[in-house]
């Protein structure tokens, strides 16, 4: 009997502590998801309310001369060439209404895209939980460092936008993220986006004036190529301008406005990081609605709390000259040209600059230090002759340094065939030349802007800039060839169907033999084969096409060791 009870005793002492743990570990999951979810609250942006008059979402369909019109208010959606043109006036929540019922499908689409297309490069499992609210806290703050009519310009615009099946936070919420992406993919690199902008003047160039151009690349897929939009924002009180963006942004990448100031962003990377601030693509907004001279444009960005590193050039349409803001959280500096033109890519330049760590990394690790001596060298090239076509020619070029032949869609070239906005600016006469696509090998549109700033247009209208011949040549349609089949062998690589996906692979190396990337694929999925001798021969073949990026570079010869 004692024996009976003794085990009686431990049975229900076991089932005592199992109560007591399962109790215990009930508790803790509770004050976890109230914790998470004061977590939340703490750092949810919420939208301004709308308590203006009713805005009308009737759209009217008008027939033109120079062709339909979508239109509603003061603001319409029309056609030019080929190209998107979005015209937007009144105060700031009748222009996000407006943007947000005209482009409402492609915002949309935009969204979902975006969204999928970061969320690839986002860790998986709980790491990609822990990785979203760590941005999600260090932006927290972020609708207190945003002038109070942008707010009120996006929440209007983003009540018209459809709402995401994925949605991780509130449209509104989600639209402001998006505006400091740009900064944060450059300090914390994911991937990292890539510029190109070039201005010459004087006897730089074949005529008066200031002659500018930019291209832009980014990981952010085809749709953002083909969705560009050319914007006229007439906001009260603010000076006009036009921009050169995508269906839902409100900040400017590339932009003049009716003073002929004309800016173009590039981002950047110091040591400082992320800090409470004002994304860029606001700022150099603020600097169109604001500035009339590139002092006045330093005076906007010194004056705004800034949230990451970038470079702006800013050039004066009426005065002639041209300069490059170039900032940190901490400081505000500017390069002035030494020789009448600029070039300016992805990292830093001002002497002020010197033993920053991240913007060197930028510098050597990237294609930024490639790209601005290649910009240099082609602009002392066309030194005295520089126009509109030579600039797109420029942004075209697909050789190396002092000419070395590289395989078509090599990073080290300029025009790697990736770039998703391409843009040549005539800043005195109020000319835009905006590329239609694919990358700068299209068309570039020209686009009189005097008009449209209540100017009249003076002779000769300006004529487009022809495609590149690429565009139609059996060496593009092997390269796209190329490009699809490394996307899918990616793909397949990630689901761990590594015969399928070495087979793709082989295609594309097959269909351009010139394209580094197109090895390195093929060479990573030999290597998870566990094919070593495959493997380190395409790594050798790698190399032998000298790759731009010295962090793969670096991995490659690693992986070659004895």
């Amino acid at each position: 009997m004692p024996l009976i009870m003794g085990k009686q005793q431990r049975q229900d002492r076991t089932r005592r502590l199992l109560r007591h743990f399962v109790l215990g570990l009930v508790l803790l999951l509770a004050a976890l998801l109230l914790l998470y979810t004061a977590f939340s609250r703490w750092t949810m942006i919420p939208t301004p309310g709308d308590d203006g008059k009713t805005l009308s979402a009737r759209v009217r369909v008008e027939g033109r001369q120079e062709g339909l019109r979508l239109s509603i208010g003061k603001s319409w959606l029309g056609w030019r060439e080929g190209v998107r043109f979005l015209w937007l006036e009144g105060d700031a929540r009748e222009i996000g209404h407006a943007h947000g019922v005209l482009l409402r499908r492609l915002v949309g689409s935009n969204d979902h895209h975006l969204h999928s297309q970061l969320a690839a490069h986002a860790p998986r499992g709980v790491r990609r939980w822990l990785w979203l609210d760590l941005h999600q806290l260090r932006l927290r703050n972020l609708a207190q460092m945003v002038v109070p009519r942008r707010l009120v310009e996006v929440a209007s615009l983003t009540r018209e936008a459809p709402r995401a099946a994925d949605l991780t936070f509130s449209t509104f919420q989600r639209a402001l993220f998006y505006h400091a992406a740009f900064d944060l993919i450059h300090a914390d690199g994911i991937p990292p986006s890539q510029s190109v902008v070039l201005a010459a003047w004087g006897e730089q160039a074949s005529g008066p004036g200031v002659l500018a151009a930019r291209s832009f690349v980014a990981q952010y897929g085809a749709p953002f190529d083909q969705n560009k939009v050319v914007m006229v924002v007439k906001e009260n009180k603010s000076i006009a301008f036009v921009a050169v963006g995508w269906p839902g942004l409100v900040g400017v990448l590339t932009g003049i406005n009716a003073k002929r100031l004309f800016v173009a962003l590039s981002g950047a990377r110091s040591d400082l990081g992320i800090a409470p601030g004002s994304p860029a693509l606001l700022l150099a907004r603020r600097v169109l609605e604001e500035a009339s001279t590139i002092e006045e444009a330093v005076k906007v960005i010194k004056g705004a709390k800034r949230m990451g590193a970038f470079s702006l050039l800013v050039a004066e349409g009426k005065a002639e000259k041209a300069a490059v803001i170039e900032a940190t959280p901490q400081r505000v500096v500017l390069r002035k040209a030494k020789s009448r033109y600029l070039v300016v890519s992805d990292h830093l330049l001002h002497p002020k600059h010197k033993g920053d760590a991240s913007n060197d990394w930028v510098r050597r690790y990237t294609v930024s230090g490639i790209h601005h001596a290649r910009a240099k060298q082609l602009l002392g090239r066309f030194a005295g002759r520089i126009d509109p076509a030579a600039l797109a020619l420029i942004l075209r070029n697909r050789t190396g340094l002092r000419d070395a032949p590289l395989g078509l869609g090599h990073r080290a070239a300029l025009d790697s065939l990736d770039s998703i906005q391409g843009v040549v600016a005539d800043v005195g006469n109020l000319v835009l030349w905006v590329n239609t696509g694919p990358g700068v090998l299209g068309r570039f549109v020209a686009l009189d802007l005097k008009p449209l700033f209540g100017e009249a247009t003076t002779p000769p209208l300006p004529e487009a800039i022809p495609a590149d011949p690429l565009l139609q040549s059996l060496e593009y349609e092997r390269y796209r060839l190329a490009r699809s089949q490394m996307r899918f062998a990616e793909d397949l690589q990630r689901r761990g169907e590594l015969r399928l996906a070495a087979d793709h692979a082989q295609r594309a190396v097959d269909a351009a033999p010139g394209l580094p990337v197109a090895r390195r694929i093929l060479a990573d999925v030999f290597w998870e084969l566990g094919d070593r001798a495959q493997a380190q021969h395409q790594y050798r073949r790698f190399l032998a096409l000298k790759p731009a990026l010295r962090g793969e570079v670096e991995r490659v010869e690693q992986r070659l060791q004895p």
